[in-house]
């Protein structure tokens, strides 16, 4: 099987995965830097009260939760592109109001940057699984081997036919980037670890941003303004990225055009496919196209896959979470930037996991190689 380069198939790809990964990239970042950013602050303002400094810790996890509900739905109604832009859009603008609050005597530092923590959270939320989507829906279409028909007589085993064509199930997760003219050969699931690993990246620019600050002998105050600043440049770089050189989803796209095909047999006034979003999306409102029951019933014949994967992702966030928003102060040091250095190493250790599983996901499978994971997970 080829990879269909001549329709750009290989270019949208790459670039997809490419402006998701790095979208990944950056939330991270803003979710791992209040880790360093709170002893910073008390250093400053005050020591927090245990509620206090739970809630600033939680409130971007709590934003995020919702934000994976609401942005998840409204990106099948709206659109991958343009959820993907709005979710930018929010952590930019959480971020600069986290870098840029003022102690009030009415309302706290503390309280103004956990309102701030939500907003951030909400958008990260919506990443979360517009990452995954739009990663898998932008893998292109392969241009089908139909010589591989003629060959012998009929179809080898394993093979399956295709509009007339023989397809190998095994060929069929084909993604591609330019190579002189070729194109280099690489798994869907390989494209979504890619993508997941940004996270990695991210969870280790959080303490490099803030060890390179407190290198150049910035106050507390600075050091935590300039972490969070840097997050707010870094949101407002992707916002740009999406908004010039994002297309909306393969898969998404397909389903539009004949959606809209369909509708504009019915409704001669159509004026077009973003018309018809917007009246889908009025119409999903009014007379509930979607209703509460109809998503219950699909969940439940995905029940299985469901339990396997969210319940253990559930499983590793209490961990990862828990214990990781809390390292700083778990591995305290005698001076910030030894604090800093702890945090770092600990975030060096992710990496070879996520660069192992981009590569190890052909060789073991999706499953495989979330039950070596898994596994791994439980002897540590």
């Amino acid at each position: 099987m080829r990879c269909c380069c001549e329709c750009g198939g290989c270019l949208r790809h790459s670039l997809s995965t490419l402006l998701a990964g790095f979208g990944l990239l950056v939330d991270l970042y803003d979710f791992s830097i209040i880790n360093l950013a709170k002893p910073l602050l008390e250093d400053g303002y005050g020591e927090m009260n245990k509620y206090e400094k739970g809630a600033l810790t939680s409130a971007a996890l709590l934003g995020a939760v919702l934000g994976q509900l609401v942005f998840g739905a409204l990106a099948d109604i709206l659109g991958r592109r343009t959820i993907f832009i709005a979710t930018a859009l929010i952590v930019t603008i959480a971020s600069i109001g986290s870098a840029t609050v003022v102690n009030t005597a009415s309302v706290s530092i503390y309280t103004q940057l956990t309102i701030w923590r939500f907003v951030l959270g909400f958008g990260v939320g919506g990443e979360y699984p517009l990452a995954a989507a739009h990663t898998a829906e932008n893998r292109p279409a392969p241009v089908l081997d139909t010589a591989a028909t003629e060959r012998a007589s009929g179809i080898d085993e394993g093979a399956a036919l295709v509009d007339g064509a023989a397809v190998r199930p095994e060929e069929d997760t084909v993604a591609a980037t330019g190579n002189g003219g070729r194109c280099t050969r690489i798994s869907s699931g390989q494209s979504l670890a890619a993508v997941y690993s940004m996270m990695g990246i991210g969870k280790l620019l959080a303490p490099l941003t803030v060890l390179t600050i407190q290198s150049g002998g910035a106050s507390p105050e600075l050091t935590w303004r300039l972490a969070f600043g840097f997050g707010g440049f870094l949101s407002f770089l992707s916002f740009v990225m999406r908004l010039g050189l994002l297309k909306e989803s393969t898969k998404y796209a397909e389903l539009q055009d004949v959606t809209t095909e369909g509708e504009s047999e019915t409704d001669e006034g159509d004026e077009g496919p973003q018309k018809s979003r917007f009246a889908r999306c009025a119409a999903w409102c009014s007379a509930g196209w979607i209703t509460f029951v109809e998503i219950m019933q699909s969940l439940v014949v995905l029940w299985k896959p469901l339990l396997g994967t969210a319940g253990c992702w559930f499983l590793f966030d209490i961990v990862d979470y828990g214990v990781g928003l809390y390292s700083a102060e778990i591995f305290t040091a005698s001076t910030p930037m030894e604090t800093t250095l702890n945090v770092l190493y600990l975030a060096l250790m992710n990496e070879p996991g996520f660069l192992l599983a981009i590569v190890m996901v052909t060789a073991l499978g999706r499953k495989g190689n979330f039950n070596t994971g898994r596994a791994h997970f439980f002897f540590v």
